[in-house]
């Protein structure tokens, strides 16, 4: 597929993505999801259908002395995305729609003896204002070759809400997906989603800006 297709096929997926995104989600949702970890800045759930386990986070930290559109602008700067999104080892661009819109490559890193997952995602701009920005987060595998065989997160969907609070940002991340999982023991899944969670939490509560 040549780029131009691609760009083609991207948009027809970005304005399907409310109807695409709602029913995924609607589905995902739909699970019985257990709460197994529950502290003031994260919560993870796991649910089970089939041989398929899904996972449920959320998370929330606070940026000090920064800007809403500082955040945005680091959430879409992909080459320093390792340096502070837990689990994330690397981050590429695939193609940049428009100022608001991008398709990337995320490889989150796993522990040994499991192989790495990748995550083809698309991050959007769906609501910008002085004091509030929201990014939807989809993936969407039609970039890779089919040949390529890689541990793949699918369905993902989440969303970023990054709100001003006088001289500081609350961030939070909302996501859900398949966590691929299934077969391990609960315990090594859990501290391996708190861990790479807290690392988040923590990195982002670090950040320093100009």
């Amino acid at each position: 597929m040549n780029i131009i297709h691609r760009i083609r096929f991207t948009l027809l997926i970005l304005f399907s993505l409310p109807v695409i995104g709602l029913a995924q989600s609607l589905n995902v949702d739909s699970l019985n999801y257990e709460n197994v970890y529950r502290s003031d800045q994260l919560s993870i759930d796991l649910a089970h259908s089939g041989d398929e386990q899904f996972v449920r986070t959320y998370l929330e930290t606070v940026v000090p002395n920064s800007k809403v559109s500082q955040i945005k602008d680091l959430i879409f700067n992909l080459d320093g995305m390792p340096n502070w999104l837990g689990g994330v080892i690397n981050a590429e661009l695939i193609v940049k729609i428009n100022e608001s819109s991008q398709v990337a490559t995320l490889v989150n890193g796993m522990p040994f003896p499991l192989n790495d997952r990748y995550i083809v995602m698309i991050q959007e701009l769906v609501h910008e204002s002085p004091d509030e920005v929201r990014i939807r987060l989809t993936s969407d595998y039609s970039f890779l070759e089919d040949s390529m065989e890689l541990v793949r997160v699918d369905p993902y969907n989440g969303q970023w809400t990054i709100k001003q609070h006088g001289n500081d940002v609350k961030v939070e991340l909302s996501d859900v997906w398949n966590g691929k999982t299934a077969g391990l023991p609960e315990f090594a899944v859990v501290n391996h989603i708190k861990s790479v969670c807290l690392d988040t939490i923590n990195q982002m509560s670090e950040l320093e800006f100009k």
